[in-house]
């Protein structure tokens, strides 16, 4: 029987529908495969900048802290001082987004991330000897021993690769998976001075470290806000000028090869003006790796031998942290 009109008019509208609701389809999933993901990317890029200049701004305040208070010794006005940091953990992502279901699902997905204090794989131990030289018996010792506590920031990012800054002796470091690098040097110096009393052309090596060490104990993770709460305790140690010594040693004794490679370009950066040769050290029975530099007298030949040798500075410093849901 054939169609009436009427039924052919009904087929079409039909058949047109489809056709929409099919190009609606193909379209967004083409807008969830490019789009979005084109989206998230973007967000958790300018996340993780928005970490990196927290970090750098938390060491700056950090380095205030114990400047400030090594300037008075006497009292070390500063010293039970608490800052705090606000940190948002991940990105925000779809889940706050408002407008209905179907928005959020055409928005990126939220990346969580994981903010650790003490206690992790970052940690090392910052060893500091020293070799004298009396009556031609030359006789080494350990100065000091600081532990390298961390606080860091590991994304969980869903777009794009993953990150971790995190603030270490003064410095801030980046890992991610296609190597390491420094955000900002912790504040370790080798560099020539001229001593005082002797010709301008005599310059001796001089080592200068603040040990500024960080510790705490746990992790949070999720999404949302964190507030980081970091106080310089009582213990800080006076700058010492040492020596002079025939020579000094700085072993940065991590947990893992990529933490050791950070710190032998760290101890390359420092010692650039006197061309020192650090190298890194596996030990496979304690699963250690050791960056170690060593700053050796003599560097300048027309150095009369009453003035060959290195000086020390090291200052000393301890902070506590403590993490903080703000939602608690």
């Amino acid at each position: 029987m054939p169609l009436s009109g009427r039924d052919e008019d009904g087929l079409s509208e039909i058949i047109g529908f489809v056709l929409i609701l099919g190009l609606i389809v193909v379209a967004s999933t083409m807008y969830l495969l490019y789009v979005v993901p084109a989206e998230g990317r973007e967000d958790e890029i300018v996340h993780m900048n928005q970490v990196k200049d927290l970090f750098v701004e938390y060491k700056g305040t950090l380095d205030s802290l114990w400047m400030n208070s090594i300037s008075n010794l006497t009292d070390h006005r500063l010293a039970g001082t608490m800052i705090s940091t606000s940190f948002d953990l991940g990105t925000a992502g779809g889940n706050t987004q408002a407008g209905g279901v179907f928005l959020s699902f055409m928005k990126p997905q939220g990346s969580p991330a994981l903010m650790s204090a003490g206690k992790t794989d970052l940690d090392g131990t910052l060893r500091i000897l020293a070799s004298t030289n009396n009556n031609n018996t030359t006789s080494q010792k350990e100065l000091a021993t600081i532990p390298m506590g961390s606080l860091s920031y590991q994304s969980q990012n869903v777009y794009w690769i993953q990150q971790t800054y995190y603030y270490q002796m003064g410095g801030i470091f980046l890992n991610q998976s296609d190597g390491g690098s420094i955000v900002a040097a912790p504040a370790v110096a080798v560099y020539p001075i001229v001593e005082n009393g002797t010709d301008a052309s005599y310059t001796i090596p001089k080592v200068s470290i603040a040990g500024l060490n960080i510790s705490g104990r746990g992790s949070i993770g999720g999404t949302g806000p964190l507030r980081v709460d970091t106080r310089l305790t009582e213990n800080i140690g006076d700058t010492i000028t040492n020596g002079p010594y025939t020579n000094v040693t700085v072993l940065a004794v991590m947990n893992t090869s990529a933490g050791a490679r950070l710190w032998d370009r760290v101890f390359r950066n420092a010692g650039k003006q006197l061309s020192l040769n650090p190298s890194i050290v596996t030990d496979p029975v304690k699963k250690t790796y050791t960056a170690n530099m060593t700053v050796n007298s003599g560097l300048n030949s027309l150095i009369p031998p009453e003035h060959d040798h290195v000086y020390l500075d090291l200052t000393q410093a301890e902070y506590r942290v403590t993490l903080q849901n703000v939602g608690q």
